[in-house]
């Protein structure tokens, strides 16, 4: 009598678990997007991660202080004139004096220029190094991404997950009541 009992629960729970509705594959697909998005918002972001501003960041510096020793010798320039211009009483020797000042500029400039120059083509070349390696990586994550999707919603069929926690994921606020989900 005790078998008989036992068989006959087996098989009622059997019958009222086979009852239970399953998840279709679109209720998978949205647990498993949720679950994404609540782990891709768990996870801290890496400062420094992006190599374009590593680039910016990494020129700034050599660009500011090639651009300060211009003005610099600009200024340089400017003063070794002053007390020239200063003592030139005709407007026809402020002239002169002012070519002067134009011609010595044109000349430190067109010497210091090309150190510029340089620099402005260095971070080009590593600029769009960066914006290639920065779409290579963005371009392999979404591959990854949507690969773990996959895997997540073939599982979730599969596996016979329940509509109703296929559901409650679905609307999950956190990770903690995503994984709470029965």
């Amino acid at each position: 009598m005790k078998r008989f009992a036992v068989a006959m629960m087996t098989v009622g729970l059997v019958f009222v678990f086979s009852c239970v509705q399953k998840a279709t594959k679109e209720e998978c697909q949205a647990a498993c997007k949720k679950q994404a998005e609540l782990q891709n918002a768990a996870k801290p972001k890496a400062v420094g991660d992006d190599p374009v501003a590593q680039v910016n960041t990494k020129y700034a510096q050599q660009l500011a202080d090639a651009e300060k020793a211009k003005a610099e010798a600009m200024a340089a320039i400017d003063k070794e004139f002053e007390a020239k211009l200063a003592k030139a009483k005709a407007d026809k020797d402020k002239a002169k004096i002012n070519e002067e000042i134009t011609k010595k500029k044109d000349e430190k400039a067109k010497e210091l220029q090309p150190k510029i120059d340089e620099i402005n083509k260095a971070k080009a070349d590593e600029l769009k190094a960066a914006v290639d390696a920065k779409a290579k990586k963005d371009a392999d994550a979404k591959a990854a991404a949507e690969k773990a999707l996959t895997a997540c919603v073939d599982a979730c069929v599969n596996g016979g997950t329940a509509k109703t926690k296929a559901d409650c994921q679905a609307k999950a606020a956190n990770l903690e009541a995503f994984g709470k989900c029965q």
